[in-house]
Protein backbone atom coordinates (compact mmCIF):
# COMPACT_ATOMS: atom_id res chain seq x y z
CA UNK A 1 0.00 0.00 0.00
CA UNK A 2 1.43 3.58 -0.93
CA UNK A 3 2.10 5.91 1.41
CA UNK A 4 -0.25 8.79 1.56
CA UNK A 5 0.71 12.45 2.42
CA UNK A 6 -1.40 12.43 5.49
CA UNK A 7 0.73 9.49 6.77
CA UNK A 8 3.70 10.47 5.60
CA UNK A 9 2.82 13.73 7.57
CA UNK A 10 1.45 11.81 10.44
CA UNK A 11 5.24 9.38 10.37
CA UNK A 12 6.83 12.70 10.11
CA UNK A 13 5.56 14.09 13.39
CA UNK A 14 5.86 11.20 15.47
CA UNK A 15 9.65 10.96 14.51
CA UNK A 16 10.02 14.77 15.48
CA UNK A 17 7.91 14.09 18.86
CA UNK A 18 10.16 10.89 19.42
CA UNK A 19 13.38 13.41 18.79
CA UNK A 20 12.25 16.10 21.11
CA UNK A 21 11.85 13.40 23.53
CA UNK A 22 15.15 12.14 23.63
CA UNK A 23 16.65 15.35 23.20
CA UNK A 24 14.83 16.21 26.44
CA UNK A 25 16.23 13.53 28.22
CA UNK A 26 19.89 14.15 26.66
CA UNK A 27 19.40 17.39 28.57
CA UNK A 28 17.67 16.11 31.46
CA UNK A 29 20.79 13.79 32.31
CA UNK A 30 23.23 16.90 31.66
CA UNK A 31 21.77 18.93 33.56
CA UNK A 32 21.92 16.20 36.35
CA UNK A 33 25.22 15.83 35.76
CA UNK A 34 26.78 19.77 35.77
CA UNK A 35 24.95 19.51 39.40
CA UNK A 36 26.76 17.03 41.02
CA UNK A 37 29.81 18.22 39.37
CA UNK A 38 29.34 21.49 41.33
CA UNK A 39 28.30 19.58 44.34
CA UNK A 40 31.76 17.65 43.85
CA UNK A 41 33.82 21.07 43.38
CA UNK A 42 32.18 22.32 46.51
CA UNK A 43 32.37 18.94 48.77
CA UNK A 44 35.26 16.72 47.52
CA UNK A 45 32.87 13.64 47.68
CA UNK A 46 33.94 11.94 45.23
CA UNK A 47 30.33 9.60 45.21
CA UNK A 48 29.00 12.55 43.35
CA UNK A 49 32.35 13.26 41.11
CA UNK A 50 31.13 9.50 39.80
CA UNK A 51 27.55 10.48 39.72
CA UNK A 52 28.08 13.16 37.42
CA UNK A 53 30.30 11.29 34.73
CA UNK A 54 27.80 8.45 35.02
CA UNK A 55 24.97 11.50 34.38
CA UNK A 56 27.02 12.85 31.14
CA UNK A 57 27.45 8.90 29.90
CA UNK A 58 23.63 8.18 29.97
CA UNK A 59 23.18 12.10 28.39
CA UNK A 60 25.47 10.69 25.55
CA UNK A 61 23.69 7.91 25.19
CA UNK A 62 20.53 10.16 24.76
CA UNK A 63 22.41 12.15 22.33
CA UNK A 64 22.82 9.27 19.93
CA UNK A 65 19.52 8.12 20.14
CA UNK A 66 18.13 11.61 19.51
CA UNK A 67 20.49 12.10 16.10
CA UNK A 68 19.87 8.86 14.94
CA UNK A 69 16.11 9.73 15.28
CA UNK A 70 16.42 13.34 14.20
CA UNK A 71 19.05 12.38 11.21
CA UNK A 72 16.43 9.99 9.84
CA UNK A 73 14.57 12.37 8.31
CA UNK A 74 16.28 16.13 8.54
CA UNK A 75 19.98 16.47 6.51
CA UNK A 76 22.68 18.41 8.00
CA UNK A 77 22.03 21.98 6.67
CA UNK A 78 23.02 26.09 7.21
CA UNK A 79 20.54 28.06 9.28
CA UNK A 80 20.99 31.88 9.04
CA UNK A 81 23.62 32.80 11.58
CA UNK A 82 23.78 29.76 13.45
CA UNK A 83 26.37 27.87 11.02
CA UNK A 84 26.47 24.47 9.62
CA UNK A 85 24.81 21.87 12.03
CA UNK A 86 25.70 18.65 11.71
CA UNK A 87 24.39 16.53 14.49
CA UNK A 88 26.49 13.58 14.10
CA UNK A 89 29.57 16.06 14.50
CA UNK A 90 28.12 17.81 17.38
CA UNK A 91 28.61 14.05 18.97
CA UNK A 92 32.60 14.74 19.91
CA UNK A 93 31.40 17.91 21.67
CA UNK A 94 29.17 15.24 23.89
CA UNK A 95 31.80 13.18 24.57
CA UNK A 96 34.19 15.58 25.39
CA UNK A 97 32.10 16.77 28.13
CA UNK A 98 32.43 13.20 29.66
CA UNK A 99 36.41 13.24 29.27
CA UNK A 100 36.04 16.88 31.10
CA UNK A 101 33.97 15.46 33.53
CA UNK A 102 36.47 12.44 34.74
CA UNK A 103 39.39 14.63 34.89
CA UNK A 104 37.82 17.47 37.08
CA UNK A 105 39.89 18.10 40.18
CA UNK A 106 37.69 20.10 43.01
CA UNK A 107 38.97 23.84 43.06
CA UNK A 108 37.44 26.98 44.74
CA UNK A 109 35.68 29.11 42.66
Amino acid sequence: MKETSADREFRKTVYDQKATAYLGLYYSEKVMGAVDLKIYNETQDEKFHTSSVGHLKKALEYWKQYVTVATAQYRAHKPSRQGYIDLNELTSLVEKEIKIAESWKPRKM
